[in-house]
């Protein structure tokens, strides 16, 4: 249904004539459809880069105080260094012994590597770390007591000291955190990271690790070696039991057949080898205790013992001077540094006895193999010449018990030779890895990476300062300027009406805001009252319609909607338009004060039908300095209201100034607090929203909206003013660039 009078206009919904209208009177959405619109709708650069400058500053601020938050925690964080170890693995079994037999153990898989940084990662290697740089006595890495401890510490309570196995775990968990192992690709080098606040103790625990890691290489193959010696002596000590048996054979053979000999002169030789084989025997017998009880005494560090035995000069002189620095250490301090000097020197002077020692120790057992060699030579020239005088008989069977002898003494030869090689091979061994690079102490710390961690604070900053900007310009903060509220509400702003309290400059003192269109009709505030009606009046010329009907209306109270009521109406009036202001806050009218004019009784009456329709000439009050004609109200209401703006009274009423007026202008009660303005929308052509700058929330606004569109069954085109907007704040720099502008024209 349309109402008589208003022409019928039939536009292409997709036209720019349709646009047009909907962009300036077209009937607002409910937020539903405002928000589906906003997204179905193509990216606009524009609407970007409007947010960025309306909400720069929070975005700034955002930007400033994030970064330096990270400021203070980055230059709070202590610092990392690490350092890091190179080892290689050799996939060959080496042997130093046999250096040409280890091209073909090669391996066709890199699981030898793998293996390899396992046994890096095992506790074996890391225990020998914690031991070689006392780890359990390291502030760094030993337990250190809780929150709950010191609570308990402070009401008196004491936890039990922790167990040394509990600490010893504790160091390991700490030194596997501390210390990372990789392999490098597909390579044979594995990287041995540690961490520390020290780079020195970085390095030294990764050098540690690297070191142990070869050490542990070594006494692994040592200990195999070990392993098999002690097979081979095992099955030696057989050997020799049966060498032995054999050689006691023969000669029990030689001895019984010794009767058949009857030449004297060779029964002579026969003795005189035998008594130069018992000389032998008590020479070696002689060699082998002196060399066991040197070697007895080197291991002991007797040394005046093992002087006095191996009397050596050069000995001799390496204890005098031993014995010398032990007397000058007695008598310096432990701590001086002298002190350090003698304990080296005497360190150096054992290594030498030592090794002096092991050499006669050598040359000893050296004497006493060829000892037993002379010996084993003789006992065969002996035998020899008993079987060169024996008949044939005797020596065929003697040569049957001979062959038994010496397959026993092959055997026990090849053991013997393996247990040498093995021998040989323990104190030669050398590790399948290699240290290839030592850890050095770093230069500068791995964490924090201070450029790494402002980037990307600097990036997660601005990325919150977007989020924030766009929450607050879309759902928390208020409405600073036009566009932010077209693009936020989807409902065209008419203008902004900037705070007359801080541009008291362009009004007289005392004079009430509601005059300044009139004290100052080229104003900044007077040019936004008539960009509001020129807003509503070229709806009204576009349709060509009679009088327009304009509620102003707002989301909350104390937003400013009767004083823009009053500067609208008084516009429209100072413009030559036919103008009627109605106050229809009934609960709290507040014309008349904004005039400071006295109230008229009656308007309450009649619309409550306890007056006649008599009185409708008395409700009318001209304003005499526009000729705007008003209807004011006296005191609120103490009832219910929406019955009286419900009534075919207040039809009645409208229906008339509708033949009389160009302009109606409707001061209603605020949306959200009570129903009158939705009762009021029926009679309205339009509607403005009166939004103050910058305070009320948009939840409220768009809740305000939404409300009204549920009761605009006749599709009117809603509009919004931002009011009280701070001077300068707003889009039209009305004390910037036009400030001489407007000072000109009101002097």
């Amino acid at each position: 249904m349309k109402r008589d009078g208003e022409a019928a206009i039939e536009v292409d919904e997709n036209s720019d004539a349709a646009w047009t209208l909907r962009r300036e009177h077209g009937p607002a959405m409910p937020e539903e459809s405002v928000q589906s619109q906003r997204v179905a709708g193509t990216f606009d650069l524009r609407s970007l880069v409007g947010l960025l400058r309306r909400q720069i500053k929070l975005i700034v601020a955002t930007i400033l105080v994030v970064n330096g938050i990270a400021a203070l925690v980055i230059f709070q964080l202590t610092p990392i260094y690490t350092a890091s170890a190179l080892v290689m693995v050799d996939p060959r079994q080496k042997d130093i012994l046999d250096p040409d037999g280890q091209v073909s153990l090669l391996p066709n898989d890199s699981g030898r590597v793998e293996s390899e940084v396992g046994i890096l990662r095992s506790p074996a290697v890391m225990v020998g770390v914690v031991d070689d740089l006392n780890l359990t006595q390291d502030p760094g890495f030993v337990p250190q007591p809780g929150w709950q401890s010191r609570l308990k510490e402070m009401i008196g309570a004491k936890d039990s000291p922790p167990t040394p196995e509990a600490i010893a775990n504790t160091v390991l968990s700490n030194l596997r955190n501390t210390v990372s192992i990789a392999r490098q690709g597909l390579t044979y080098l594995i990287e041995i990271s540690a961490k520390s606040s020290d780079p020195q103790k970085a390095a030294t625990i990764a050098n540690s690790m690297a070191e142990n890691y070869i050490r542990a290489q070594i006494d692994a193959k040592i200990e195999t070696a070990d392993i098999a010696q002690q097979k081979i002596l095992n099955r030696l000590e057989a050997a020799v039991s049966s060498v032995r048996s054999a050689e006691d054979k023969i000669d029990r053979f030689v001895d019984d057949n010794l009767t058949m000999i009857h030449d004297s002169a060779t029964l002579d030789d026969i003795n005189n080898f035998q008594r130069d084989i018992d000389s032998q025997q008590a020479r070696r017998l002689d060699l082998a205790k002196n060399a066991g009880e040197i070697d007895q005494y080197r291991r002991s560090g007797n040394w005046e013992q093992l002087v006095a035995t191996v009397q050596s000069d050069q000995l001799k002189a390496l204890n005098d001077s031993r014995q010398t620095v032990e007397q000058q250490l007695q008598s310096v301090s432990a701590d001086d540094a002298k002190a350090v000097n003698l304990r080296e020197q005497l360190g150096e002077l054992n290594k030498r006895l030592d090794l002096e020692a092991l050499t006669a120790v050598s040359q000893l057992r050296a004497d006493v193999d060829a000892a037993q060699q002379e010996e084993n030579d003789l006992k065969q020239r002996r035998r020899d010449k008993i079987i060169s005088s024996l008949p044939k008989d005797v020596v065929v069977r003697l040569y049957e018990v001979q062959k038994e002898a010496d397959s026993s003494r092959s055997v026990y030869e090849r053991m013997l030779n393996s247990s040498k090689a093995i021998e040989a091979q323990k104190d030669l061994q050398v590790a399948d890895s290699r240290v290839v690079s030592k850890a050095l102490p770093p230069s500068s710390p791995s964490f924090p990476n201070t450029r790494m961690l402002f980037m990307l604070c600097g990036l997660a900053s601005i990325g919150l300062g977007l989020g924030l900007a766009f929450l607050r310009e879309n759902y928390v903060g208020g409405f600073v300027d036009e566009a932010q509220t077209e693009s936020v509400l989807g409902v065209p702003t008419l203008s902004s009406l900037p705070s007359l309290e801080q541009s008291a400059g362009w009004k007289t003192d005392g004079a009430l805001a509601s005059n300044e269109i009139i004290l100052h009709p080229i104003s900044p505030y007077s040019e936004a009252v008539r960009r509001v009606r020129l807003g509503v009046d070229v709806g009204r010329r576009r349709r060509s319609v009679g009088a327009q009907t304009i509620l102003v209306t707002s989301a909350v109270p104390n937003e400013g909607k009767t004083q823009t009521a009053v500067s609208l109406a008084r516009a429209f009036a100072l413009s030559g338009k036919k103008t009627l202001l109605i106050d229809c806050d009934l609960r709290r009218p507040t014309v008349h004060k904004s005039l400071g004019i006295e109230a008229r009784p009656g308007f309450v009456n009649y619309l409550s039908g306890t007056a006649g329709e008599d009185i409708l000439s008395d409700l009318v009050t001209i304003d005499p300095a526009t000729g705007l004609s008003m209807i004011v109200g006296t005191t609120g209401s103490r009832g219910a209201t929406d019955s009286l703006l419900d009534s075919a009274r207040l039809e009645r009423l409208l229906e008339l100034a509708q033949g009389w007026f160009d302009f109606i202008v409707i001061d209603s009660s605020p949306l959200l607090p009570v129903i009158d303005a939705r009762l009021l929308l029926r009679y309205s052509t339009a509607a403005v929203l009166v939004v103050r700058w910058a305070q009320t929330s948009q939840q409220e606004v768009r809740a305000a909206l939404s409300d009204l569109s549920r009761v605009n069954y006749r599709n009117v085109p809603f509009f919004v003013v931002l009011n009280q907007v701070e001077v300068g704040s707003f889009g039209y720099g009305y004390r910037g660039r036009y400030k001489s502008y407007y000072a000109e024209a009101s002097g």
